[in-house]
């Protein structure tokens, strides 16, 4: 098993999409706080990370709980996910 899966993540609130290599390990919601820091920051103020700041698979609109890990969500290469 490989220890990164790259991900494409869209962004509503700036229009855009960015490719992004996640640990599989990691929790869903540590995974939100370093995206949402990471998109803030390449946004140039388009999107705002906050204490809601959510992330779901963009085909279902399901949201991810943030309290699993990367891989126990199903979370593989070339899946598209939605941070809102």
């Amino acid at each position: 098993m490989e220890d990164k899966v790259l991900v494409d993540i869209y962004v509503p609130a700036s229009g855009k999409q960015y490719d992004v290599r996640i640990p599989l390990i990691s929790s869903i919601g540590d995974v939100i706080k370093t995206i949402a820091r990471m998109i803030t920051d390449m946004s140039d103020g388009t999107f705002t990370a906050s204490d809601d700041t959510i992330l779901c698979f963009r085909d279902t609109g399901t949201i991810l709980n943030i309290n699993i890990s990367v891989y126990s969500a199903g979370i593989t290469n070339g899946t598209k996910l939605m941070l809102i």
